[in-house]
């Protein structure tokens, strides 16, 4: 299979299905004579199981030491399993990536601030703007027109340094559909809320991952429509990784 191996990533919004998907790329890859390693993060290692349990308690770690503990339980995964792995030639299907630290971490900060008089909060439209862009809002604390902006920059930037040197995805597949179909799906698996669960910050989520492709911008993203049955998601997963022309 060649020096390197081949690592395609899922993401997504909570509730898009990546898990599901993920195994079924992964079983239709070893059916056609693949070496495959099925992996997902948080992990079961020590450093993911801390992150689960700030998962299931929102009050265990602050959000910046939540994304901290993601990226070094990341670090502990590429060196344990998914460098390896790729050295040896095989095939990598993750189940989200730093991707993800990225596009959370912009998620929960404030999404619009009034330069006027310092008023923050995501009660003006943002969603159909460009990832960084200004615009011209009527602010609800000082009713002035006044420049709303996305404070997003400096987060995705230190996002992404925190995963400096690991190995890039070849392919990064996102799924999409829209936030109230993901909720519903959230609601329907059941169980206790976890700290990300709340529909306002996956709907900035869902929307911050349509931008993947700006994100990272030096990377091979596919977004894909995530909707309709488990075998017809599972044949556009397919049909991307065979356009993106990564497996040897």
């Amino acid at each position: 299979m060649g020096d390197r191996g081949v690592f395609i990533v899922l993401e997504g919004a909570d509730g898009v299905a990546k898990s599901t998907q993920a195994g079924r790329l992964s079983a239709r890859l070893m059916s056609r004579g693949y070496d495959v390693i099925a992996t997902a993060e948080p992990t079961q290692r020590p450093i993911g199981k801390l992150v689960r349990q700030g998962l299931g308690n929102g009050h265990a770690f602050d959000r910046e030491t939540m994304a901290l503990l993601f990226a070094a339980d990341r670090r502990d995964h590429v060196a344990r399993e998914i460098r390896p792995t790729l050295d040896c030639g095989a095939v990598v299907v993750c189940d989200r990536y730093d991707l993800s630290n990225v596009v959370y971490r912009a998620a929960e900060q404030p999404v619009v601030r009034c330069t006027a008089c310092g008023w923050e909060g995501d009660e003006a439209p943002w969603v159909e703007e460009p990832i960084g862009k200004t615009r011209r809002q009527r602010c609800p604390n000082c009713d002035g027109a006044t420049r709303l902006s996305f404070p997003r920059y400096d987060a995705i930037g230190w996002a992404r340094a925190l995963s400096r040197g690991l190995p890039r995805p070849d392919l990064t597949i996102v799924l999409d559909m829209p936030i109230d179909v993901a909720v519903a799906r959230l609601a329907a698996r059941g169980g206790k809320p976890e700290t990300y669960d709340d529909p306002s910050l996956q709907r900035r989520v869902l929307e911050l991952y349509r931008h993947a492709a700006e994100l990272i911008p030096d990377e091979r993203v596919a977004l894909l429509d995530g909707e309709g049955t488990e075998l017809d998601v599972a044949s556009r997963v397919w049909d991307a990784v065979l356009a993106a022309e990564v497996l040897p």
